[in-house]
Formats: structure tokens, C-alpha cells, sequence
């Protein structure tokens, strides 16, 4: 059995929670000291799940799979490149069958006759298994559940964690179990405002909740909660650990991520809308790809685009001398965010191998590779209340009207004459070009924004941009010019392999740029070295010019083209060579008649004029919002790579998910239909009801956040190596829950509402490093609860140095904005934050460290932050006593000892949400230096300050009971 460790109260509970006034006197000890003695509760295995219920004697997911997991897989698991003698222990038939030996490794219900239980057991060093040199030894209790378990029959069972989730209604009893002891209101009130909003209640909160006596009141509390917008950037904090949020891309030079704290916001609104978490993994995985976007209410943009964003907030290096292997090394941190995120599958093992756990194959690992690499990065156009749509519906029907109005007034016969020149005007494309853009679609290449429209313009098409005099197209082009050169967008190829020679795009235009992107490649916007002239400016408005590439040292690569139109310019592309062009096809050639240039149309008829009423107004069109996406590039299949390594290709894998989960069926080959990359149809896996890793995973990841530990401890690996989860059938009941209705704000409230969460017998659990620094800017007074926008730049220190360093550094107190909002610079991360363990943005981090050291009580008294807030709380509090104090009516020194008495109580109510005892008030008043013996006064800013700061280092305020 795995028996569930009673929480128990720590020997030291009298030093955490004393009177903390009386020891904020001793600041010191308590800095440190405090939370030693505190974290004493923080060793227990089973926080909040009720004991086991009763099991039997053994089984397998419990006791046995985890010893052949430590002991055995190694060498006899489901990798078969290092499986040795060919036996294999994680398959029922593997073990009956054997090894090449010929014995069988078990004999169900025979354990004398079982090779496995006698090599485990050997004396013999040669025959002991494992073997003895660099392995531990299988235990005596291990060998017992062995022998009882091969008595038994010897039954596998699927993991755990895999099993199909029960049918029918979840049960409503478990969360409801007898506890000893429910803990006083004050301390429920702190720890579900903490739980859910991050932030102290406050003083009226308090007495609201205290006033409130019928048997809703805590009902009427986490409602309220809950409908807070605090409520999402608290759990949307809790999101970008998952998701290793950060805005800036790490190693030599810390490159920014531009736009990232968008897709911050993004989670923010997405928590406080409490979108249903199948549509929540649906919009990161493939937003861009959903036939309907879910929209912003309040400005109409596209949310599920948004949401992919975190696809690219992983590291980057400048440079790759390998561009395959860097895009390998991106690649694998994609996927293994996602496993771990939505699977709690550590999918990223099985990239050398197969899994030497769990049931993910190194073909699986590759089938979700080809998924990711046919996907691209952009930066998607976003219209903020449709004003650029406007425009271009108002541009289309002013283009309509001149050809009208032009055929109405007799003048049809020179538009068609003016059609016929420019049609003979004409260019053909060279035999060797590879798109001409000339047979009414983009044959293949796909169009963002707004520029390029949905089709390209047509030879003998009438234009009107910006509403000027119509004129007429002479070629077939890919032209972002057709209704306004203020419009933008961009225009990218479908993948191709990047030839032996030269890569040409002709084109005109001005203001705009063409781009080669190798292998995925995207760091050359920050730093061009080794990739110098993949980008490409394009100004020559009134000319013809060949862009070519010589990028031969890629030869074999994967690549794709971008037109970008991002300004107020525009670019016509006639024709894309992948292959030889040689002679004029090369040379520069007149294009007048661009609009908004001077041409002589008769002489040159590339844009033949024609008669048109006078031009309109040209419409002021905004820039769009630019936000990080996913977007689809061409699907296709990845090869594996044969022991990870990129420039060793095998067979190719289909695209796909890991072949245990998939809801489908399979064709013969294994391989299953996917549109484009297949990311829509992975998020479909991802939440279908069949998937009981989804529900059961994100269900962990509430109950962790209100308990500090998961019924799974290991909140990110639900596989082999993780943890058994402590109650089952209580994880399973939460899953069952949230696949039922979705909610995540309601899977909460179940949760904060239940006598398991209100339990008194529960470990000390000390705020995380966003909700301490968050509660010291709060009680201070004075925390912004603006919410959104750009990033408040990190402050940087002295030691703060290297390269990548910002030039300029950001406010000490964070301009007392939330913590979520504070800057995530991976080189130039917060040191208070650091040190109270908040992650480093690598991977997925579902449940943080939480460490006791020396630094954390020398940040708390020394740390210009910290010190900076007790003066402002201390400030405050001054002013308070000595305003209280000049209108009292009574005796001068009766009056100052009684303002400054309910000073002490006021700061006690707010640090504390309770009444403070008048044995700290005693003590309080005493540390300020007002003596009973002399006649007092008001104490002075300094010594409020110094009690402030006593308060914030003290125990009670730094922990939650």
C-alpha cells in the first residue's frame, strides 16, 4: 500500500504562529527562523485527499509497475534499441514469452518457477538482476509484492493514468469526507483570497464576512471572488509557468519577443471569461485554424489567434551554424510544453528512442514533430473594432462603382481597348518560373491581412486605389496595391526544398520586403549573421527588378517565401523562380503607371488609364494590432530522426497523435487523414472525452493550487516515473467534473467550498514570490490594478550585467502594478522574485520549488523593495495616528495612546485579515516607544516604518495557515 501521510501540525507551530507582532519584534530571528520552523509541515505526501480507501493486497499500476519501471525497463522496457536479450517486462506476452533464453521471465501463479523473482532474489552477482555494478537492488518489500503479484496471475493493467475515465455522474461525497477540525473563519477568509485572487482581503472584507452570519456567507465570498478580474491574473500567473511565458528568448543576447505580453493578456481575459477548457486548449493549440474564432467583446478581435502566441516563446539562438538542428532543438521544446501541459506526458524522452516508460514511441514523438513543423510563426493582423474592414469594404464599392459608372457613361469600348493594350503588353512569365500568379489564384501561397486581397489581380482588371482614377492591370500579379497602399498584409509560399541554384522573385514596389525563411528560422529579424540578405527591401516603385538568393549552402532544406506589406507602401510580384533564369528575365524593366507614381500610360501601358469620375477622399485606415501566432504553413510528414539526430533522417512518420490516444482508427499503415498540419485535429485529441489524460491533468493542476500539492505530486509527469496520485477516485471525480461542465471557475468553487478545503489540519503553505510582492504593494497601499498593455520593464541592478542587458531599467516598485504584469526577461530576471522561487521560464513548471534558505530572510529585511514599502505603509500609518490624534477631543496623551493603538489594530486587520490581540497591541505600542511611564505621543514615520517592516517579515503575513 501507499498509505496517505496524515498532514500534522509542525513541534515548532508555537514560533510560526505565535503572536506575530510580538515576534516582529525579533525581525531578524523571524525572517528566518519563521519560515524554518514553518516549513517543517511542508514535507507531507497527502495535503488535503482523504486516507486511502481500502485496497487490495496488491496491485499493479500501485506496486509494481513503478519497481519494473526503476528496476527493470532499462534494459527489458519498450525501448527496443536497448532491450537486452531481447526480453521485455513491460508487456504481459513479452514476460510470459521471455527472453533468448527460451525461460519465461513469469509463470502466472507459479512464482517458484518465475525467472524473474529468482533473479531478483540471486546471491550470485553474475545472475543477480539487475545487475549489481551501478544498480539498486530490488528490496525485500518489493520482492514480496512481486511474489504476491505473480501468485496472483501476474496481471498487467494499463497506467494508471491512462484509463479510460468511468462513465455516468461524477459521485459528490469525496470532496466532502469528515475532517477533524475546520479551520476559524478569519484563516479560511485569507486562504481562499490568496487561493483565488492573490491578494489579501481587506479590512472591510473582513468585517463584511464577519457581519455576514447566514449559510451562504462563505458561498457569497468565493462568488464574488470569482467575478473578480484579480481572479484571472492570479490564475492566468499560474498558466504561464505551464506555458514557460517569458518576452524574451534567453541565451547570448536576450532577443525580445515582440507582442508577447499580448498573449498574456489573452490568458487574463480567457480565466476571467472562464472560457470552457476544451475550447481553452483548442484556441493554443490550433486557434488560427477554428472555423469560428471566438471573439473579443470589447473590440471584436480574433481571440483564438491570440492564444497561440505561446507556440514561440521559446529559447533562440542567433546564428545556428545548423539551422536543421536548431529548428530540431525549437521543435522539441514545443512539444515538450504541450505533452506536459495538457498530457502530463513527458512525450520528449522519445525523441533519440521510444519511451523507456511510458507508451510513446520515438514514431509517435515524430508524428507530433511533422504537426509542429508544418506550422510557421507569424505575427497575425488584428482589426480593433473593425474599422480596417470597413475601409475595405468602402474601397471594393468605390472600385465597383468606377467600372460602373465608366461602362454607364458609354465609355465601355475604350476600358476594352484599354484591356486589349495592356493584355499585349504583357509579359509573359520565363519558362522557369515556378508561380506567375497569373491564372487567378495564389496557386498554393496563402495571404494574412488585408493588401493582397483574396485573389491576385488579373490581367485587364480595373483598380481604383485609394479611390483614384480606375486604371487597368497588365499582367497577372500578387499585388497588395489593388485597394490601398495603406492597407497590409503578407503573402507566404507554400514549402519547398531549397534548390542547388538560385531563388528569384520579380516584383515592383516600394516600402515593403521578401524574405527567405529557412528551416523555420525567424532570428535574423534581430540578427542577420549567416543569414545576410534573407531579407530583402523592395523600393523601386517604378521598375521591374529580380530579388534573387543564393542560398546554396541550404541546398536541401525546407523553405518558404514572405512578401510582407507592412507600411504604407506596396508590392506587385509577377512571377517566383525555384529554378534557372537567366538573360532578360533578369534584367530591370520599366513599371510606370504604379499607382501614386507619374506615367505616361500611352506610352508604357502596364496600368492603361481610363475614364473615371473624380477621385474620392482617401479613407484614413489605421495600422492593425499585430499579435504572436501559429499559423499553417504546408503540411507535410517529418522523418525520424534515427537517435535524435536531425542530419540522420529515417522513415517518414505520418503527422499525428500519440497512436495510445488517438480517438480514431488508424489505416493500415498506421497513419491517419490530417488537413494541413494537423494541429486542429491534435486539439480535437487533445479534448475529446475519450482522452482522460486532458481532464485529469488540468483537474491536478486546480486542486494543487488551492492545496500546494497535487493528489498527482508530479503535476507535469501523469506517466511511469510520476507519482502515484494519492486518492484516485477523488482525481478522477474532479475530472469527471470539469470534462462534464467545462469550467473552470466552477471546478474551483466546488473545490474552496468543500469541508476538504476547509480543513484546520492543513501544512503551512508560504505565499509564492507574485502574491508576496503583490500583498506587500497592497497593503502599502496604493497597488494599480490596471490591467493589460505592455510589460513594466524590469529594474535592474548593478549586478545585473551581460549582454542582452536593456538600456534602460524599469521602476523599483514596478510602478506598483501586479507582479503579472512585471517584465519576463529570461537573461534579467527579478532577484527578489528569483529567490522566492519563481521559475525560469525552460519548460513547464505546473508545481514550483518551494525553498527555505538564508537569501529569502536577507531579501525580506534588506531589499530596497521591501524596505521602500514598509516606509510607504509606515507613512501612511503615521499620518493616520496623527490625524486621528488632532481630532480627538480628549487628553492630549490619552488621545496619541489611542491612536496609536488603532493604528497597530488597523495595520494587524490588514496584514492579517483579523482582530489583533491586545497582548500585540501591548507589544506594538511598546516596540514604537511609547512608554507607560512618560506622557506619550504620536510615534514618528521612522518607527511605524520600523513596525511596518516587522509586520511584513513576520511569519504570519508570509504564510498562509
Amino acid at each position: 500500500m501507499n498509505p496517505v501521510a496524515t498532514p500534522r501540525r509542525s513541534g515548532s507551530i508555537s514560533l510560526v504562529m505565535a503572536p506575530p507582532l510580538l515576534l516582529a519584534l525579533r525581525a531578524a530571528a523571524v525572517a528566518v527562523g519563521g519560515s524554518a520552523a514553518a516549513m517543517g509541515a511542508w514535507g507531507d505526501v497527502g495535503t488535503l485527499a482523504p486516507a486511502l480507501r481500502s485496497a487490495p493486497a496488491v496491485d499493479f499500476t500501485r506496486d509494481i509497475a513503478p519497481v519494473l519501471a526503476a528496476r527493470c525497463f532499462q534494459c527489458h522496457g519498450p525501448d527496443a534499441s536497448s532491450r537486452k536479450s531481447g526480453l521485455r517486462l513491460d508487456t504481459r506476452d513479452g514476460a510470459l514469452k521471455g527472453g533468448k533464453s527460451g525461460s519465461a521471465a513469469i509463470v502466472p501463479g507459479k512464482p517458484e518457477e518465475s525467472e524473474l523473482l529468482a533473479r531478483v532474489m540471486s546471491t550470485d552477482a553474475d545472475e543477480r538482476m539487475p545487475p549489481v555494478e551501478g544498480h539498486v537492488a530490488v528490496t525485500a518489500a518489493e520482492i514480496d509484492a512481486l511474489h504476491a503479484w505473480i501468485t496472483a496471475g501476474a496481471p498487467y493493467a494499463k497506467h494508471w493514468s491512462w484509463e479510460a475515465l468511468p462513465d455516468g455522474e461524477a459521485r459528490t461525497d469525496l470532496l466532502h469526507m469528515d475532517v477533524a477540525a475546520s479551520t476559524d473563519h478569519h484563516s479560511w477568509l485569507r486562504r481562499v483570497h490568496f487561493d483565488i485572487v492573490g491578494l489579501p482581503p481587506s479590512p472591510d472584507d473582513v468585517r463584511t464576512f464577519d457581519a455576514d452570519h447566514s449559510p451562504a456567507a462563505r458561498e457569497r465570498v468565493v462568488d464574488t471572488l470569482l467575478a473578480s478580474p484579480r481572479y484571472g491574473e492570479r490564475w492566468g500567473r499560474h498558466w504561464m509557468d505551464v506555458m514557460r511565458y517569458a518576452e524574451t528568448l534567453g541565451h547570448e543576447f536576450d532577443y525580445s519577443v515582440d507582442e508577447a505580453w499580448r498573449w498574456r493578456d489573452w490568458v487574463i481575459r480567457a480565466f476571467n471569461t472562464d472560457v470552457p477548457y476544451a475550447q481553452f486548449v483548442r484556441e493554443q493549440i490550433a486557434g488560427d485554424l477554428l472555423s469560428t474564432p471566438r471573439l473579443n467583446p470589447a473590440d471584436g478581435t480574433n481571440e483564438s489567434v491570440t492564444a497561440t502566441g505561446w507556440w514561440w516563446m521559446t529559447q533562440g539562438t542567433h546564428a545556428p551554424v545548423d539551422v536543421r538542428l536548431d529548428q530540431a532543438e525549437r521543435v522539441d521544446n514545443q512539444i515538450d510544453v504541450a505533452t506536459k501541459a495538457f498530457l502530463g506526458t513527458t512525450a520528449s524522452c522519445a525523441r533519440c528512442h521510444d519511451h523507456k516508460f511510458d507508451d510513446v514511441s520515438q514514431r509517435d514523438y515524430y508524428a507530433l514533430f511533422g504537426i509542429v513543423k508544418s506550422s510557421r510563426r507569424a505575427y497575425a493582423y488584428q482589426d480593433p473594432h473593425g474599422i480596417i474592414g470597413l475601409a475595405v469594404k468602402t474601397l471594393r464599392m468605390g472600385t465597383e462603382a468606377a467600372g460602373t459608372i465608366a461602362r454607364a457613361g458609354g465609355s465601355n469600348a475604350e476600358w476594352e481597348r484599354a484591356a486589349a493594350q495592356a493584355k499585349a503588353a504583357a509579359k509573359p512569365a520565363p519558362v522557369g518560373a515556378t508561380w506567375t500568379f497569373d491564372r487567378g489564384t495564389f496557386d498554393g501561397w496563402t495571404a494574412s491581412g488585408w493588401a493582397f486581397g483574396e485573389t491576385p489581380v488579373n490581367c485587364g482588371d480595373r483598380i481604383a486605389p485609394d479611390g483614384h482614377a480606375p486604371v487597368t492591370v497588365a499582367g497577372g500579379w500578387a499585388f497588395s496595391g489593388a485597394l490601398s497602399d495603406k492597407l497590409q498584409g503578407t503573402l507566404r509560399s507554400p514549402t519547398f526544398t531549397v534548390p542547388e541554384i538560385g531563388i528569384g522573385v520579380r516584383c515592383a514596389g516600394s516600402k515593403c520586403r521578401l524574405r527567405l525563411v529557412i528551416d523555420g528560422y525567424y532570428l535574423d529579424d534581430h540578427n542577420a549573421l549567416l543569414f545576410e540578405s534573407f531579407t530583402q527591401a523592395v523600393d523601386h516603385p517604378n521598375e521591374w527588378r529580380t530579388h534573387a538568393w543564393d542560398a546554396k549552402r541550404y541546398a536541401g532544406e525546407q523553405a518558404y517565401i514572405e512578401v510582407i506589406d507592412d507600411g504604407d507602401g506596396c508590392i506587385a510580384v509577377d512571377w517566383v523562380s525555384l529554378g534557372m533564369v537567366t538573360g532578360k528575365d533578369l534584367e530591370p524593366a520599366p513599371f510606370e503607371g504604379a499607382p501614386g507614381t507619374t506615367s505616361n500610360t500611352d506610352a508604357n501601358p502596364t496600368l492603361a488609364a481610363g475614364t473615371a469620375p473624380a477621385p474620392t477622399p482617401v479613407l484614413d485606415i489605421p495600422d492593425p494590432m499585430r499579435v504572436l501566432a501559429m499559423e499553417d504553413g504546408t503540411g507535410m510528414d517529418s522523418p525520424l530522426y534515427v537517435r535524435g539526430v536531425a542530419r540522420n533522417a529515417g522513415d517518414t512518420v505520418p503527422r499525428g497523435m500519440i497512436t495510445a490516444l488517438r480517438s480514431d482508427k488508424p489505416g493500415a499503415d498506421g497513419s491517419v487523414t490530417v488537413t494541413g498540419s494537423g494541429r486542429l485535429q491534435l486539439a480535437d485529441e487533445l479534448v475529446s472525452r475519450r482522452n482522460p489524460l486532458t481532464w485529469r491533468v488540468m483537474a491536478n493542476r486546480v486542486w494543487h493550487h488551492l492545496t500546494s500539492r497535487g493528489i498527482v505530486p508530479s503535476t507535469d509527469d501523469f506517466g511511469v516515473l510520476g507519482q502515484a496520485p494519492a486518492d484516485k477516485a477523488l482525481l478522477d471525480e474532479l475530472a469527471m467534473r470539469l470534462r462534464a461542465h467545462g469550467s473552470v471557475k466552477e471546478l474551483i468553487r466546488q473545490i474552496v467550498l468543500s469541508s476538504a478545503y476547509a480543513a484546520a489540519d492543513r501544512p503551512l503553505r508560504r505565499l509564492d514570490a507574485e502574491t508576496l510582492r503583490d500583498a506587500m504593494i497592497s497593503v502599502a497601499g496604493g497597488l494599480d490594478l490596471t490591467m493589460g498593455g505592455p510589460s513594466i520593464p524590469v529594474h535592474l541592478t548593478d549586478a545585473m550585467q551581460g549582454r542582452g542587458r536593456p538600456g534602460n531599467s524599469g521602476p523599483l516598485d514596478g510602478a506598483r502594478r501586479r507582479s503579472v504584469y512585471q517584465e519576463v526577461r529570461r537573461n534579467f530576471l527579478n532577484p527578489f522574485m528569483l529567490v522566492f522561487d519563481e521559475p525560469i521560464p525552460t519548460t513547464t513548471v505546473g508545481a514550483r520549488s518551494v525553498s527555505n534558505v538564508p537569501a529569502q530572510g536577507l531579501a525580506l529585511m534588506n531589499d530596497p523593495f521591501v524596505r521602500g514599502q514598509a516606509e510607504r505603509w509606515g507613512a501612511a500609518m503615521a499620518a493616520r495616528a496623527a490625524g486621528a490624534c488632532a481630532l480627538s477631543s480628549g487628553f492630549p496623551d490619552t488621545a496619541a495612546r489611542t491612536a496609536t493603538q488603532d493604528t497597530v489594530r488597523a495595520m494587524c486587520m490588514t496584514a492579517y485579515a483579523r482582530p489583533a490581540t491586545e497582548h500585540e497591541v501591548m507589544n506594538a505600542v511598546a516596540f514604537l516607544g511609547v512608554s507607560p511611564d512618560a506622557a506619550p505621543t504620536v510615534p514618528d514615520a521612522n518607527a511605524w516604518s520600523d513596525l511596518a517592516h516587522a509586520i511584513l517579515l513576520s511569519a504570519e503575513f508570509r504564510f498562509l495557515r
